[in-house]
């Protein structure tokens, strides 16, 4: 069995989309998957979403809550971040480990947000999609842009094919069959097709694609 199948569930009753039930199996996963490189990557990640002081900020699909805190530093002191999952074991290891005055963590689904719209200066989503089946991506997407104010930014990222073949088998392991939805490189067509604007996609190493997109004004 698959390291990427032994960890992901579906305890979250409203979502058709995998989730992930087994969080510290999750961090150490993430860990030898950047090969130490973790934070260098979603650092940069960070600068990509364009989030500074005062920003409101959204981080769908958070997960254990690592790329949430680096936002909460980056928006400090007046901004806020909030970060969603559908999973309670990510969402209770994040709160553990990552909440504080800025930074909170809350159960939801990426397909129905349970946020107001246009309340979000910022959106960010990483190594979600995947996730979901693909009637959800575009549904999820819609959502991002929804809650996203006007002139608002998303930052959607995901997997790509690793150009090694023990790349790919370490990848695989640890995000499982579901790797195999992946839209990376159909994110930019989606974004445009659903009305962002300014949409430019890029690759990050060792196997990012990202997008980022502005809602119209």
């Amino acid at each position: 069995m698959r390291l990427g199948h032994f960890m992901h569930g579906t305890p979250h009753p409203n979502t058709r989309g995998l989730t992930t039930r087994r969080a510290r199996t999750y961090e150490l996963m993430s860990m030898m998957v950047f090969a130490g490189r973790r934070r260098r990557a979603f650092e940069h990640l960070v600068r990509l979403s364009g989030v500074g002081p005062g920003d409101r900020v959204l981080d769908v699909g958070c997960g254990t809550g690592y790329l949430t805190g680096l936002m909460a530093a980056a928006v400090a002191p007046t901004g806020t971040v909030l970060g969603i999952d559908a999973s309670p074991p990510m969402i209770g290891y994040a709160r553990r480990s990552r909440a504080g005055a800025n930074c909170s963590f809350e159960i939801g689904v990426a397909e129905a947000l349970q946020i107001r719209d246009a309340s979000m200066d910022r959106v960010v989503t990483s190594f979600l999609l995947h996730h979901l089946p693909d009637d959800l991506q575009p549904q999820a997407v819609r959502e991002i842009l929804r809650v996203l104010r006007p002139g608002g930014t998303a930052l959607l990222a995901d997997f790509r094919r690793p150009r090694t073949r023990p790349s790919r088998h370490l990848l695989s392991a640890a995000a499982g069959y579901g790797l195999s939805r992946s839209p990376a490189y159909e994110l930019a067509a989606l974004c445009r097709e659903l009305g962002f604007v300014d949409v430019q996609a890029g690759d990050l190493q060792p196997f990012i694609r990202y997008v980022q997109a502005t809602r119209p004004t």
